[in-house]
């Protein structure tokens, strides 16, 4: 892993956490249908984690 991935992957860590641990209180409280939870923490992340799609 490169330097630079190493790093913005530890800064977005604690966001990740954060999102499955919202999303989990989510099921619990039955906030939303399941579907559009998992399809909305899905979209946020893809999102957050996946900002550049160039390959390398």
């Amino acid at each position: 892993m490169a330097p630079e991935r190493a790093q913005r992957h530890r800064k977005i860590i604690w966001f990740n956490a954060l999102l499955t641990v919202g999303l989990m209180t989510a099921v619990v409280l039955e906030a939303w249908p399941l579907p559009v939870l998992f399809a909305t923490a899905f979209a946020i992340a893809v999102l957050v984690n996946y900002t550049c799609w160039s390959a390398g």
